[in-house]
């Protein structure tokens, strides 16, 4: 044997890589691809994360939207009597206070009032927003005293249309009299 192993190892020129023989790459070469491919898993890892925390947010976003989709905006009292789709409850009568019971967007309401109803500016009836088509309009009035009359009323403004103003619609109306008597008055948005 003269010594010779089977590999042959040449050094190139630049002093940095080793070639064997046969063609594959030395040490340092491999080491250098070796580091190579490692930033590009540390950046592919990293575009991973990033790619991870979009996904995250979006669908936080969509179960945000889709918890709150068939919730119904909070009624408003308000004082403008002709705004578009407002219900009104007007409750009036010779009696003196009345027990009523009234339906809103979020549910019933019940509360004893002095006659006539009026809203917080000391208009007469109570303006209540946020009713879909079709939703159940609702009120009544029980008269507190031992005589007198007490009528309900619900009416809906409608949409201003151009420049005419818009005005209202008495959807129901009744009047009830006598001690403990119950006006009623029903529709629907």
């Amino acid at each position: 044997m003269s010594g010779k192993t089977d590999e042959e190892h040449v050094q190139a020129p630049d002093g940095l890589a080793t070639i064997h023989a046969d063609g594959r790459p030395g040490d340092a070469e491999y080491e250098l691809r070796r580091s190579r491919s490692v930033d590009e898993l540390k950046k592919r890892k990293g575009l991973l994360w990033f790619g991870a925390g979009i996904l995250v947010l979006l669908l936080a976003g969509y179960i945000g939207i889709v918890a709150n989709a068939d919730k119904k905006p909070a009624p408003i009292v308000g004082s403008t009597r002709d705004a578009p789709g407002l219900v009104q409850y007007e409750v009036e009568g010779s009696a003196l206070t009345a027990a009523l019971t009234f339906q809103t967007p979020t549910g019933t309401t019940r509360q004893t009032v002095k006659l006539p109803l009026a809203n917080d500016e000391g208009r007469t009836g109570v303006q209540v927003s946020g009713f879909n088509p079709g939703d159940r309009l609702y009120i009544s009035a029980q008269n507190q005293g031992k005589t007198g009359t007490v009528t309900c009323r619900i009416s809906m403004t409608t949409p201003l249309s151009g420049q005419r103003r818009g005005g209202s619609i008495v959807v129901s109306e009744n009047t009830a009299t006598g001690a403990k008597a119950t006006a009623s008055c029903e529709g629907s948005r």
